[in-house]
């Protein structure tokens, strides 16, 4: 009887030390460096399992995954340096080159992907591989510009450096960047995509001088890129197409190069060559009739001293008005009279006029 009993009580100890181990077995268990789940004994492969309120992933041979991405059910998911999934919040990884990278989770941990996201009152962007854009991004065939912390860039200024070039763009109320004119602050800007720099044809600010846009010239600022109006010295903007010490224009108020007459401050001037020359210290002929131009380029009134054409230095003296100057006519100022030759030039000394010899004194007074 008491060999039966012991038999008994040692078969009860077996059978409880079995159901002890295989209780002790489940859960987590840390085999050959790797964390796994056992269930019963046996580890859980391929699933998602909830622990301490948090959410771990076993993969195919069980092993639980950590500091990974885990692509399930066409979404992906982040898994944390302890394992578990990264839930509603930023995270800041390092790619395999050593650069920082921004990931973002929504409640559940599915990761941000294709998309936009609006974390507060900013926005942000997440390529296909779910990571946030900086810089400039084309989406949908509009681009927008992402500063390094990721913020879209909204009504304001951005610099995007690209093979050595610091270009400006400008962002809309909602994003989109400027293309064409924007008004600034008061102040006109011309935003191209008529050049590729680099691998991106974003609508850039023009800020290289003089350019032809829709068929008109404006001259756009070299520093600040503003369009300029009035007078501009071409040589003093990226123009390098004349010998000339100086090559002044006019740009008027809608910005575009004037050509012709132009009347700036109650005086007139003329321009030529699609507005490129402006005539000055010369006579020149303009619709048949014959001009004055001092050294500023307006037209004088009254008596004006001219460099004689194609003669070096010397001077003569020409009588103007706004409406010319006058050729082969008598001149009266004052009480004296004078003559104007063939050229509009005064004349000293004996004159033959209409077969007649009259003569004048040295100050082109006409004598008798």
């Amino acid at each position: 009887m008491k060999k039966l009993v012991s038999l008994l009580l040692i078969t009860i100890m077996i059978l409880t030390c079995f159901v002890s181990v295989a209780f002790a077995a489940d859960g987590w268990q840390q085999i050959d460096g790797e964390w796994q789940y056992l269930e019963n004994g046996s580890p859980v492969k391929d699933k998602w399992i909830q622990t301490s309120g948090k959410w771990y992933y076993l993969n195919v041979d069980g092993i639980m995954l950590h500091d990974a991405f885990v692509k399930y059910a066409d979404k992906y998911y982040y898994l944390t340096t302890d394992g578990s999934m990264l839930d509603k919040g930023w995270k800041l990884c390092v790619d395999d080159a050593g650069e920082n990278y921004w990931i973002y989770a929504n409640a559940g941990g599915a990761l941000m992907q294709d998309g936009w996201l609006k974390d507060g009152k900013t926005w942000y962007w997440f390529d296909k591989d779910c990571v946030m854009a900086t810089g400039l991004k084309k989406i949908n065939d509009v681009w927008y510009a992402f500063k390094d912390n990721g913020t879209m860039a909204d009504n304001e200024w951005f610099q995007e450096t690209q093979y050595g070039f610091g270009l400006w763009f400008y962002a809309n109320p909602g994003g989109a960047l400027v293309r064409g004119w924007k008004q600034i602050k008061g102040k006109w800007y011309y935003f191209s995509d008529n050049v590729q720099i680099g691998y991106w044809d974003a609508p850039w600010m023009y800020n290289f001088g003089e350019a032809e846009i829709d068929g008109k010239y404006y001259c756009l600022d070299e520093q600040s890129g503003a369009m300029l109006t009035g007078w501009v010295d071409l040589l003093k903007h990226n123009y390098t197409y004349s010998i000339l010490p100086e090559l002044w224009v006019y740009y008027g108020e809608d910005g575009a190069r004037r050509a012709g007459w132009v009347k700036d401050n109650g005086k007139w001037y003329y321009l030529a060559n699609d507005g490129t020359y402006m005539y000055r210290n010369c006579i020149a002929t303009i619709d048949t009739v014959y001009y004055a131009f001092g050294d500023s380029g307006a037209i004088p009134e009254g008596w004006f001293k001219t460099k004689v054409y194609l003669n070096g230095d010397e001077e003569k003296w020409v009588y103007s008005t706004v409406n010319g100057i006058r050729i082969s006519s008598w001149v009266k100022d004052g009480n004296d009279w004078y003559y104007m030759d063939d050229n509009g030039y005064m004349v000293t000394g004996e004159y033959e006029i209409d077969g007649k010899i009259y003569t004048f004194d040295q100050n082109g007074k006409w004598i008798k």
